[in-house]
């Protein structure tokens, strides 16, 4: 069972956690800011402020703390000597962004290499906890499909027929 993270309880956040959590293939934490959505998920399985009716999956548990991501994120900041930077960022009352950074001297291969492992870490780690980011970095853009190689496949597929040869953008997004 995988586990997966939803950050905003509104309409599309409460119907896509219900999607995944069908089924029982995914655990799913739903992030909401509202004490009500959260009370009235654990005790009626409903969102009655947004799909009231509705009924939300047992593997689906609502959450109003981000702390477990921030937690995680900090014992992977000391474990590669870094200082925790952290910006959260409040999108709307139900979106919410983690912005995690560090500062490292880039002329220093040493330097370089620990901002590169910690960054292959902590992207491992928020992705299985259920954090998948935002955006992707030129680091990471070979592994954008790792968690969905049909995604990938018929990607590349598109790519052979219009570029047969392989001369735009080879390998990059891990699309051969």
């Amino acid at each position: 069972m995988s586990r997966i993270a939803v950050i905003g309880a509104g309409a599309w956040g409460t119907g896509l956690a219900i999607v995944l959590g069908r089924g029982g293939r995914h655990q799913v934490r739903l992030w909401a800011h509202e004490k009500e959505v959260r009370d009235s998920i654990l005790a009626r399985r409903e969102n009655e402020l947004c799909r009231p009716g509705v009924s939300i999956p047992a593997t689906v548990l609502p959450t109003g703390s981000l702390q477990e991501a921030l937690d995680g994120a900090k014992r992977i900041f000391q474990k590669h000597d870094f200082d925790v930077f952290v910006e959260i960022i409040v999108e709307s009352p139900r979106a919410v962004l983690l912005l995690f950074g560090v500062f490292f001297d880039k002329a220093d291969p040493a330097d370089t290499q620990r901002a590169l492992d910690w960054y292959t870490e902590i992207r491992t780690a928020m992705i299985e906890a259920g954090y998948p980011p935002y955006r992707e970095t030129a680091q990471s853009s070979p592994h954008v499909f790792d968690q969905n190689p049909v995604t990938r496949k018929f990607l590349s597929s598109i790519k052979n027929a219009l570029d047969p040869n392989g001369t735009l953008a080879p390998g990059r997004y891990g699309i051969k």
